[in-house]
């Protein structure tokens, strides 16, 4: 024991020149007394933290909670001091790009010396190139976007940078296709943008620029009418044309059977045609623009009645529940095909829906109580609606 002291003394100089001067005992225990004093008030430990990995472009912190422990006024030294924000502080912050390994030495202020390490491993970011279907495609076509390393990637990111599209601005999905509408006679430019990520939460982001040439934005309009009439005459419906862009051909499929129009303009004071027949047409303006791009509205034309409906009371309304009701129907013989009915038999339940025509009666099972409502009674209702109109009918008392 007292040579190991001894021997660990000495190599750190400590022990004064006149030690030899002294008696055996006084040695031991000076040995002893400097030895034991330094154990005691000189020990020191560095802590750079564990082993770290990051994405290239985060940062992390270095150093474990306390980065080290000694006596009196610690001093703190990072080797290398690349990437680190500061290289004498206890933790810095790390925004290293390559695999590193990072030292740190404090001393005490007894001069005692102790070092740690850390390595910050740099994890691999996503290749978030992408490509896309087509370059100057008209804007009513969908644009059908891939990723090009898909590999290794979890969620994917997009934005269209088309704010006008609202909700469907972005997605979500590995392959979206996304529609630009764009109306005019040029072209419009979208920054489309991905952002990749990887599991280790890492990402990149690519930006390309989307070109796609205008659509004209086909337009017709009715001012006095708005494609309806409800009359039961003929219809002269006059519209007119409020395309956005420039066009070099304009077609009207007039839906009556009768012939199409067909012109390389359209008439500034607006176009006639007579629908001599009651019914609902499938109205379509295409329009051929130049720059290429063609683009086509549909417009449905009601040359109709506004509906007819009629609900009888059957009698025996009032009664005992449960009690089933049959209510018969009239009037509606002459609506429209178009004309659908709703039902409602003032108990609470779901009401009813029939496309026309509607059977000659319809029955229903009243099981709940009609005490407490207004008159104690149901009301059943009836309302016919087509694209002119609606129309009502009704039967109370149910009690």
């Amino acid at each position: 024991m007292t040579y190991f002291f001894l021997q660990f003394c000495l190599k750190r100089k400590w022990v004064v020149n006149n030690f030899c001067k002294v008696g055996l005992s006084q040695k031991l225990v000076f040995i002893l007394f400097v030895c034991f004093s330094f154990n005691s008030f000189s020990q020191c430990s560095a802590d750079a933290g564990a082993d770290t990995t990051k994405c290239i472009e985060a940062q992390t912190i270095l150093g474990g909670v306390t980065a080290g422990t000694g006596n009196g006024i610690l001093t703190y030294a990072w080797s290398p001091s690349v990437g680190l924000s500061c290289a004498d502080c206890p933790n810095p912050i790390c925004s290293a790009t390559v695999n590193t390994t990072y030292t740190l030495t404090i001393t005490d202020g007894d001069g005692c010396v102790a070092s740690d390490e850390i390595t910050v491993v740099i994890a691999a970011n996503p290749d978030a190139s992408f490509s896309f279907s087509s370059l100057n495609s008209c804007s009513n076509f969908p644009v059908q976007f891939s990723p090009g390393a898909p590999a290794g990637i979890q969620s994917y990111q997009w934005n269209f940078g088309d704010p006008t599209s609202g909700g469907l601005n972005g997605s979500s999905l590995q392959n979206p296709s996304h529609l630009f509408e764009s109306f005019g006679s040029s072209s419009s430019t979208y920054a489309v943008a991905l952002i990749a990520a990887n599991s280790n939460g890492c990402k990149d982001t690519v930006t390309q620029n989307i070109t796609v040439l205008q659509t004209p934005g086909a337009e017709l309009i009715d001012p006095l009418n708005n494609f309806q009439n409800c009359t039961g005459s003929n219809f002269n419906m006059t519209i007119y044309n409020a395309t956005v862009g420039a066009a070099n051909f304009y077609t009207i499929i007039w839906g009556d059977g009768t012939a199409n129009y067909s012109s390389s303009s359209f008439p500034s004071g607006g176009l006639s045609h007579l629908y001599n027949t009651a019914d609902i047409f499938d109205l379509s303006f295409i329009v051929n623009g130049t720059n290429g791009c063609a683009d086509t509205a549909n417009y449905v034309v009601a040359n109709i009645t506004n509906p007819s409906i009629g609900v009888a009371n059957p009698g025996g309304t009032i009664g005992c529940g449960p009690t089933t009701i049959c209510f018969p129907l009239s009037s509606y013989s002459n609506n429209h095909i178009s004309t659908i009915y709703v039902v409602n038999f003032g108990d609470g339940s779901a009401p009813v829906t029939y496309n026309h025509p509607p059977p000659v009666e319809i029955c229903h099972t009243y099981s709940a109580t009609s005490c407490g409502l207004p008159g104690n009674a149901f009301t059943l209702s009836i309302k016919a609606s087509n694209f002119c109109d609606s129309s009502f009918s009704s039967v109370n008392p149910i009690k």
